[in-house]
């Protein structure tokens, strides 16, 4: 069950959205990096779209390196409409629709079937940024290790963490790739602060829950 909407002032929503942006330009001035991630509709997160965020702080800040941890591929739903414009700029092509333009690539996937794909423009950061991807699970783990990539854990403890990160090591074995380095794993850690140890720690059990 969600929180409804009826319970936040937009208003209120805005000036935290001015609080969040301009804390992070602290945090940039500062010489600390900045991570952003997306939730949907909870009261835990404003952000429905770390893409847009992190289009804005690319424009808004000079140095800080900025990682999108968290950004659900399975949320980007097709879009159907019918702009009054020549063919090339329907979405319906993107959306699968065969009346549309077949210029480009065509993706036929598992989960997804796109009669015309075009990345346009291309990405700014060449190469590519380095792919950060979020693991729950051992088997997870392994997945992203045949392609390479950091992986990440968030809210497994010390038990689960320790699987994950095991498990992304002995898929890196099996492969023959050198031993990965501290630079192949992330963890997300929740922090709660308090005047005293005891407040601290109260705090934090409470942020668990």
């Amino acid at each position: 069950m969600q929180l409804p909407n009826g319970v936040i002032d937009p208003e209120r929503a805005a000036q935290l959205w001015d609080r969040y942006l301009a804390e992070w330009q602290v945090a940039d001035r500062a010489g600390l990096n900045v991570m952003i991630n997306e939730h949907h509709q909870p009261a835990t997160c404003l952000d429905p779209a770390a893409p847009v965020i992190a289009g804005v702080l690319a424009r808004t800040t000079e140095h800080a390196r900025i990682l999108i941890l968290g950004n659900p591929i399975a949320n980007r739903k097709d879009r159907c409409a019918w702009p009054r414009r020549w063919r090339w700029s329907t979405c319906s092509a993107a959306a699968g629709s065969r009346s549309a333009s077949r210029a480009g690539c065509r993706w036929e996937g598992r989960f997804f079937q796109q009669w015309h794909v075009n990345i346009w423009p291309r990405a700014y950061q060449q190469p590519h940024p380095p792919v950060w991807v979020t693991a729950m699970t051992a088997p997870s783990a392994a997945r992203i290790a045949d392609n390479g990539h950091v992986v990440a854990s968030f809210l497994t403890g010390f038990d689960g963490t320790r699987k994950v990160f095991d498990a992304y090591r002995d898929k890196c074995a099996q492969l023959g790739r050198p031993v990965p380095g501290d630079d192949r794993f992330a963890y997300a850690a929740l922090v709660y602060t308090g005047q005293t140890d005891e407040e601290g720690l109260a705090g934090a059990e409470k942020l668990m829950w």
